[in-house]
């Protein structure tokens, strides 16, 4: 036989192999990875989600109890007044700060 017949003959025999191994692929292999990954990946949202549900229950009492203590603690320097004497001085100090720029434009005075 001539090297050229063994050589063709090899070449067609490995390109029927791999068509048929991609046919072999499409058709039968994927559909059954697919099926499998979307049953893990239903799997695994649920695993997910019950484990953010279970942390979530964990830390909900003292999230709350955090909650309620800032609550309070606002409601008491409230009380005492803190947060109004600061919001006031602000408030005073930013309408100082407009009188004196509306007089320095008037006047001719630059900062």
């Amino acid at each position: 036989m001539p090297l050229i017949t063994i050589v063709v003959t090899a070449v067609l025999t490995a390109c029927v192999t791999v068509g048929l191994m991609a046919l072999v692929h499409h058709w039968v292999l994927r559909p059954r990875l697919e099926q499998r990954m979307e049953a893990l990946a239903e799997e695994l949202e649920q695993r997910v989600r019950a484990g953010v549900m279970s942390g979530g229950e964990e830390l909900l009492p003292k999230f709350r109890q955090q909650v309620t203590a800032g609550f309070r603690d606002a409601l008491v320097a409230t009380a005492k007044g803190e947060h109004v004497e600061e919001s006031v001085r602000a408030m005073a100090r930013s309408g100082a700060d407009l009188l004196e720029e509306g007089l320095g434009a008037l006047l001719g005075r630059r900062r």
